[in-house]
């Protein structure tokens, strides 16, 4: 952490890659944030290089599966780089920023507070024009955000009915699961119904009921 807070600039690109690898360790994210780890890694997804940037947001994904991480990272103003980075030409960087909103959006408060900066039409375009991983990822925050009534609505207006259908038939197992999360979430509401059958997303979820998959679902 002291060579992320005071080191050259490329001392400081290896302590954000090495940092992002060591948490994914449960028991080392508290002490990466106890050590001040996270004010410098915001910094650097604001004013870092590109790589710097994808890798302090990898970072950050990480930190948020620790959840009182999360409360951190909003008082860090993490939200406004996150989002402003899911918009950019980065491929890697859009996919680590939409990994670290979908962990964010496991806190009520933070799922309201992401879809106040105009998330949406950034991550559906995630949805479906970006790598693998990207849609992995995008599929993975939209299902946690489609818990909000208002949300879902946004949900389908931008078009995401139709790209998370896709999913459903062209995605790996998570992808599936979390497509079908998302579409149980948005069935909710008596108006969206209509619009998931007519993304043709019926078949997929009938495939879905096999015993060994339906227990997936949880």
């Amino acid at each position: 952490v002291d060579l992320l807070r005071s080191g050259t600039e490329d001392g400081k690109s290896y302590a954000v890659a090495v940092i992002g690898d060591l948490a994914q360790d449960v028991p080392t994210r508290a002490v990466i944030v106890k050590e001040g780890a996270l004010p410098l890694l915001v910094d650097l997804l604001r004013s870092g290089t590109q790589r710097d940037k994808t890798n302090a947001a990898y970072a950050i994904g990480w930190l948020a599966q620790y959840a009182p991480t999360r409360a951190l990272i909003l008082s860090e103003l993490a939200l406004a780089p996150l989002v402003k980075m899911l918009r950019s030409n980065m491929d890697g960087g859009k996919s680590y920023a939409a990994f670290a909103l979908a962990w964010l959006s496991e806190d009520l408060s933070a799922r309201t507070l992401i879809v106040e900066t105009g998330v949406m039409p950034p991550l559906v375009a995630l949805l479906r024009t970006g790598t693998d991983d990207g849609k992995s990822n995008a599929t993975l925050t939209i299902s946690r955000l489609a818990q909000d009534a208002p949300t879902r609505t946004l949900i389908v207006k931008e078009g995401a009915l139709t790209l998370l259908a896709k999913m459903l038939r062209t995605g790996n197992e998570d992808d599936k699961m979390n497509a079908t999360r998302a579409m149980l979430w948005i069935a909710h509401d008596e108006p969206h119904r209509a619009r998931i059958l007519d993304a043709d997303a019926l078949p997929s979820l009938i495939a879905l009921l096999s015993p060994s998959r339906a227990s997936d679902l949880g």
